[in-house]
């Protein structure tokens, strides 16, 4: 029997030619929503709401799960059954603020990883304790490229003591970015947002794959969300 899980939406990215769900449960703790398929990308179908629309930021959702899936990198996930998920409320971050305070990240080290990723094997050991870090930037941009003929989305920010460059999967933001000319921008200006406002960035953690320069499979850091409260 599906069980419900109630959670504050603060993540609808892509993953994998699908969607990837996260937030906060309202009863705490961080949770992933995963189909069964490989890689456990969601179909837009999967995600769509029982109004007809998409997930968004800060929307209270009620999906059905069928179970917890902890992976090395990702003990976050649940699986979700196939039954339409119910917007519970449509509100502002305002009214979640110490919900959101309570889980923001408290490491100086994002996740506790160094650098950009990590090797999949060295998680069959020690696997991850989170891979759901949400956190204030410091000076954060964007740059906009491209490798190729594929356009690239990247955050530049400062946590702690190191820089980060990191690819962005926040959906509506590269939407944003898409139109936009390449270059460099302070985030909060390309976003239109006005100074009083806070930029919170969530980072995730991807599924293992093979990257140029990394022996074996790796997982990477990316920026799967950027909120404004």
């Amino acid at each position: 029997m599906p069980k419900k899980l109630e959670f504050l939406c603060l993540a609808n990215s892509q993953k994998l030619g699908g969607r990837c769900v996260a937030g906060i449960s309202l009863k705490g703790g961080w949770v992933r929503l995963v189909s069964k398929r490989p890689g456990g990308a969601l179909s837009e179908q999967e995600c769509r709401l029982d109004d007809g629309s998409d997930p968004k930021h800060f929307d209270v959702i009620c999906a059905r799960v069928d179970n917890a899936q902890p992976e090395v990198h990702q003990p976050e996930n649940f699986v979700v059954a196939n039954v339409p998920w119910e917007l519970k409320s449509r509100t502002a971050a305002s009214n979640y603020k110490e919900l959101i305070e309570r889980h923001l990240h408290k490491e100086s080290v994002l996740l506790g990883i160094p650098g950009k990723g990590i090797a999949f094997q060295a998680l069959q050991g020690a696997p991850l304790k989170e891979s759901l870090a949400l956190f204030v930037p410091g000076n954060p941009r964007i740059l906009l490229n491209s490798y190729g003929q594929k356009r690239r989305f990247r955050a530049l920010f400062n946590f702690g003591s190191a820089a980060h460059d990191l690819g962005i999967t926040d959906l509506d933001v590269m939407h944003k970015a898409e139109k936009a000319q390449e270059g460099e921008y302070d985030l909060k200006e390309f976003l239109g947002l006005s100074a009083r406002k806070k930029i919170l960035f969530l980072v995730s953690i991807t599924e293992p794959f093979d990257a140029n320069r990394y022996q074996g499979p790796h997982c990477f850091k990316l920026v799967a969300s950027i909120l404004a409260i």
